[in-house]
């Protein structure tokens, strides 16, 4: 007797009948045929995954040898990635001459990097259907996977003779040639290309690299020049040509090019800026081709007006060209923008206090703090101003409005900090350390409020064993800032533990690569407690020449010359 069987995919397939099955059997096979026509419909129709996995995996409970709901199921975004490969194997297992269930099981294995088992799979297809073209692409992948080009290549070779020539695998074939520097033959194959898709502006840019790879730098040229000929508005085209004559040195076409990528929309505006600001960190290139890279700044100002990076570049530009009161004005005006930043005024106040424009100082100022009241950036920008016409008070005035909009306990923090340094300018430690305290109570990590705090303690002589502990939290926050390396060794020196001292002035003095003289004078001074007098007085000496008060530092060291006098006298 013949007994119906459905066997559902992706796409309908025809009715397969099996002989000698008793007729239970007959019925429940057509029970789950019905069943997984309802997924379907399900998913296709309803757009219910949810009812349609509830399905599939009933027929599975049922008959876990089912294989139409096994690929259906594996094929659904809901299912976890280990269950879809154990799905798509069971389907693939159970029907191995299905081709949807080979292809999908080996796309899987592909993309999972199974390649040993996914070369199997689509040896299999190639089986079955020898006319495929993406079991020819997958196989030649995963031969390059392996490591095995030249069976890639091979595949790709037998597919031109069995399909004739097909210009996806082509391009793969060619840059596997390239790859393997067998130029020659990716020429040829980018000529047969070409031949056979003359408007392809991809197959120029192709056969443009395998020419440049060869030596052959004349032909890329101008098969690029065509291609960007053949299609002037093409981005890849054009991204080619240009890139081609960065590595010539073509800087006149460079810049040609540049300016019809900028003009296009199309163009991400990141990249823009990214191939602007490398002519503007090239400081001689950027010096020789001022007017050239002013024109693509002009027109990232013009297509992106209010865009904070651009408006800094454009100031910047218009200051390096010495055109100083326009790049003030331009500032000027862009402060006005709704999406005006700190940094912004912070530049227009720099640029203004370079040309020596008090008032215009002074007004950016106060609109900083109007526009940004509780920002540390223009509390500290505003309360500069002030302590530079020694105004301490003043200062301290700004910052302590600051704290009445500090957005947060880290702000708060910081604002502290920033009093307790005025207060000790005032040579008032008293409210300095209170100040610190402050700091320390918003945010106890805050290794500025630390580092100062320990340091002028360390200068008082007094809570030295706090003062370490302090100093020791900061350095480790805060690694590599030779400023705090250098607060915690002094501290272990007056401690009289300059061995460890020594240690830690010896980093600070790496990492400071200008030798401040202040960190020379301390390092001479643990040298000598540690009876390294000759190189204790080599770096009292370099702490001169780095400028270092020659009299302050006679006063400084005579106690310790003395000292060593008597006792050399005795």
């Amino acid at each position: 007797m013949m007994v119906l069987l459905t066997a559902f995919s992706a796409v309908d397939k025809p009715l397969v009948y099996v002989e000698d099955l008793d007729e239970e059997r007959r019925v429940d096979t057509l029970a789950l045929s019905r069943r997984h026509s309802e997924a379907v419909k399900s998913l296709a129709i309803w757009q219910d995954t949810t009812k349609a996995e509830r399905l599939w995996r009933g027929i599975i409970a049922e008959d876990s040898l089912y294989a139409p709901a096994l690929y259906s199921l594996s094929r659904l975004n809901s299912v976890k990635a280990d269950e879809v490969v154990n799905l798509a194997r069971r389907a693939y297992e159970v029907d191995s001459s299905n081709k949807w269930y080979a292809q999908h099981y080996g796309e899987i294995l592909v993309t999972r990097g199974d390649l040993s088992n996914a070369l199997g799979v689509y040896r299999r297809l190639m089986a079955l259907d020898s006319h495929d073209v993406s079991s020819y692409y997958y196989l030649a992948r995963i031969y390059a996977l392996r490591g095995m080009p030249y069976s890639a290549i091979a595949v790709l070779d037998s597919a031109d003779m069995r399909l004739g020539r097909n210009s996806y695998l082509a391009r793969i074939k060619q840059g596997l040639l390239l790859e393997l520097r067998l130029f020659d033959r990716a020429i040829a194959e980018g000529e047969r290309l070409l031949f056979d898709t003359p408007y392809d502006v991809q197959a120029h840019i192709d056969l443009a690299t395998a020419y440049e790879a060869a030596g052959r730098d004349s032909m890329a040229m101008q098969t690029l020049e065509s291609a960007h000929k053949l299609d002037t508005t093409n981005i890849n085209a054009t991204v080619a040509l240009l890139d081609f004559y960065i590595r010539q040195n073509n800087v006149e076409r460079v810049f040609y090019l540049e300016e019809l990528l900028f003009r296009d929309d199309r163009q991400p505006f990141h990249l823009k800026l990214k191939h602007v600001k490398a002519f503007v960190d090239d400081e001689n290139f950027y010096r020789h081709h001022y007017f050239n890279v002013g024109r693509l700044i002009f027109i990232l100002a013009t297509k992106y007006p209010t865009d904070r990076e651009v408006v800094k570049l454009y100031s910047i530009h218009l200051f390096f060209g010495e055109r100083y009161d326009e790049a003030v004005d331009y500032l000027m005006r862009h402060l006005e923008d709704d999406n005006a930043m700190p940094n912004d005024f912070s530049l227009a106040y720099e640029l203004a206090t370079i040309l020596k424009r008090d008032k215009l100082a002074d007004s950016i100022v106060n609109k900083a703090i109007e526009r940004f009241p509780g920002d540390i950036d223009i509390a500290s920008l505003a309360a500069y101003e002030r302590y530079s016409d020694g105004d301490t008070a003043g200062a301290i005035k700004v910052y302590r409005r600051a704290l009445k909009s500090a957005p947060n306990d880290v702000t708060r923090s910081l604002l502290w900090c920033s009093i307790g340094d005025m207060y000790h300018e005032e040579d008032d430690n008293i409210r300095a350390f209170k100040a610190y305290d402050k700091a320390l109570e918003y945010n106890p990590e805050n290794a500025a409020a630390l580092n100062n705090y320990a340091y002028f303690l360390a200068l008082e002589n007094r809570e030295l064993e706090r003062a370490l502990a302090m100093s020791q939290l900061a350095i480790t926050i805060e690694e590599g800032n030779y400023n705090y390396l250098d607060t915690y060794a002094w501290i272990l020196h007056l401690l009289g533990r300059n061995v460890e001292a020594k240690k830690y002035m010896v980093q600070a003095l790496a990492l400071n690569r200008q030798q401040s003289a202040s960190l020379l004078v301390h390092y001479a001074d643990i040298l000598w407690d540690l009876g390294e007098k000759f190189m204790a007085e080599t770096y009292w000496k370099k702490a001169i020449e780095k400028g270092y008060d020659a009299e302050e530092l006679g006063e400084h060291i005579m106690p310790r010359l003395l000292e060593e006098e008597l006792s050399s006298d005795d």
